[in-house]
């Protein structure tokens, strides 16, 4: 087994129920509780705790397999979720800038970070042989 495939065994999201525990329960929340009718509390919770959730879950993949775009939306998602909690918590870390304004921001530029840093480092940060 070569070394792409032997990190790539160990890579979360290619297994679809690691990837929907992982990722997919987090990203549906995230889309469910915009089309809910929920308090705005319940949304916010939610929203935040999925951002850790995926953030989370995403570091571990990134030590587990070093995916590449893991360790950028990791520490991403991570501090999203912080922002987040400083709204919701009514904090003035951020400028005064809505939920939602975070919440998208975060989102979009996670995409961005998935899609961007494979495409110029390739799937997996691999140890070189020395």
């Amino acid at each position: 087994m070569s070394t792409v495939e032997s990190v790539a065994a160990r890579d979360n999201a290619r297994n679809p129920i690691g990837w929907f525990i992982s990722w997919g329960v987090p990203i549906l929340t995230i889309f469910a509780v915009n089309v809910l009718i929920l308090q705005s509390e319940v949304k916010m919770w939610a929203v935040v705790t999925s951002f850790a959730w995926i953030g989370t879950a995403c570091l571990a993949n990134a030590m587990r397999c070093s995916r590449v775009h893991c360790w950028f939306t990791g520490p991403w998602c991570l501090l999203t979720a912080a922002c987040l909690l400083g709204v919701a918590l009514h904090t003035p870390i951020i400028g005064g800038l809505s939920f939602t304004t975070v919440a998208n921001f975060g989102g979009a530029s996670a995409i961005a970070l998935w899609l961007l840093p494979e495409l110029f480092f390739g799937k997996y940060f691999l140890a070189r042989d020395t």
